[in-house]
């Protein structure tokens, strides 16, 4: 049996929208600009149901962020999100986040390295179409 590169598509997407399925997330919010911004970290099968309490970790992460209109909860699908997280160390990531759910709700996820006990800084920018300047929602965790 011959697998297609379309078929390998369609797995990838099934799985990527499991992982990053919002009832598989507990997250934490803020109310910024008049979007409510929500990150989590989402269910992995290396550590299922992981609520954003982060433990050190040698292997990636994955978070996610939702974006919500804070007046009527309505779901925001076109904005430009990235997030940096700095550890402990001084070190930051800075990615792009992606559409992880682009056939549900509008869900952005990337992966990131948790591998330092202390002090972790998050800030999620989030670009909405027709704004100059993106704006900033500023997270911290505390990794044991």
């Amino acid at each position: 049996m011959r697998i297609t590169i379309f078929q390998l598509r369609i797995v990838a997407g099934a799985l990527l929208l499991a992982a990053f399925h919002p009832i598989n997330a507990k997250a934490e919010s803020e109310t910024v600009d008049g979007l409510t911004v929500q990150i989590g970290m989402a269910n992995s099968p290396q550590n299922p149901r992981a609520p954003l309490n982060i433990a050190k970790s040698s292997s990636l992460q994955p978070f996610l962020v939702t974006l919500s209109n804070a007046d009527n909860g309505e779901l925001i699908k076109d904005a430009r999100i990235s997030m940096a997280v700095r550890d402990p160390l001084g070190r930051t990531q800075k990615k792009t986040l992606l559409h992880a759910a682009p056939a549900g709700p509008s869900n952005y996820g990337e992966y990131f390295m948790f591998d330092a006990s202390g002090h972790y800084l998050i800030t999620v920018f989030v670009l909405k179409p027709g704004q100059g300047e993106p704006f900033e929602a500023i997270f911290t965790e505390n990794v044991p």
